[in-house]
């Protein structure tokens, strides 16, 4: 016998179901549970990449109110800036492993195939040269070194019509290049790409922020991949909470139940919407990154903003 209640002391009502019907909400939970951790570990990923993001402005920030930049204190920034970098490169390791082994072990479920999740990506690593050369960094880090080598503050002056100057303060990062052609078993296409920048171009930041930007396309596709699964399974958890409620029942602790006989529980899977619901808003929070790795903060203010004491 296959019903939908809730298992509590007393008598508590009973809906009765098919196997059939059983069976799709069990699928139905399993899939909202894949895609919201799905989301989860992309969700670690961006707020990762904030951190490293807002790393930069603190430091840059602490250096244009102290502007004393002695050894220990660039040696300690530098430290701080490769753990965030450290952290967001496992992160993304992480989610991209967690996507293809969650994915590719509920691809029927899903409606999906493993070439269509890998394809998500390759297409961002083919597309983009800091994502081609933040894989590699990846593994050139875990395997060899950190491949940070300076850290500096580049500040610049700019003046106006009436040379009112302004104060331009900046944190940039070095890559260690003699590491990288050391490792030989880092990608020699891509420390070709490296090296055919010039220097400038060569900018940890722009590749980490071309990376992310990558993935978060590889995710908005991921989505699109699964989203009729994902819609499917919404539709038979909500008729079935909603077939719950109609006559006024509590939804708290919902169970399909599949008993032995008339009274031993087999198997129960809850249902409940908390999973589609933290997963909508999760996917709200982190679906506004069109041109992420041309964006970029500034506390910079209008010229003409300034006060007239202040352009003494």
């Amino acid at each position: 016998m296959y019903v939908l209640t809730r298992l509590t002391f007393g008598n508590p009502p009973k809906i009765e179901i098919d196997a059939t019907r059983y069976a799709a909400l069990k699928d139905a939970m399993r899939i909202q549970i894949i895609a919201l951790e799905i989301e989860e570990k992309f969700d670690l990923l961006m707020r990762n990449y904030e951190e490293f993001e807002g790393e930069i402005l603190k430091l840059t920030l602490s250096h244009m109110v102290r502007a004393y930049p002695t050894w220990s204190r660039m040696s300690s920034a530098r430290q701080l800036l490769i753990r965030r970098l450290v952290n967001l490169l496992s992160t993304s390791r992480l989610y991209i492993d967690h996507v293809k082994h969650a994915i590719s072990g509920s691809s029927k479920d899903l409606r999906c195939t493993q070439v269509q999740v890998e394809d998500a990506f390759c297409k961002q690593y083919d597309k983009s040269i800091g994502y081609r050369i933040m894989e590699a960094l990846r593994n050139h880090i875990q395997h060899r070194s950190v491949a940070v080598k300076t850290i500096s503050y580049p500040g610049q002056v700019e003046r106006g019509e009436e040379d009112e100057p302004l104060w331009n303060f900046r944190l940039d990062l070095t890559l260690d290049m003699e590491s990288l052609r050391r490792d030989k078993r880092f990608k020699r296409s891509v420390l070709q790409e490296i090296e055919a920048l010039p220097p400038p171009r060569r900018d940890p930041i722009l590749f980490v922020r071309q990376y992310v930007e990558g993935l978060c396309h590889a995710q908005e596709q991921l989505r699109g991949i699964i989203q009729s699964a994902v819609d499917g399974a919404d539709e038979a958890v909500d008729k079935a909470i909603g077939d719950w409620t109609r006559d006024g029942h509590d939804p708290v602790g919902l169970s399909a139940v599949k008993f032995r006989g008339n009274s031993t529980v087999e198997e129960r899977v809850y249902v409940l919407n908390n999973a589609n619901k933290k997963r909508a808003e999760m996917v709200a929070e982190n679906s506004s990154f069109a041109n992420l790795s041309r964006r970029f903060v500034s506390s910079a203010r209008k010229r003409d903003a300034y006060p007239a004491f202040l352009r003494r």
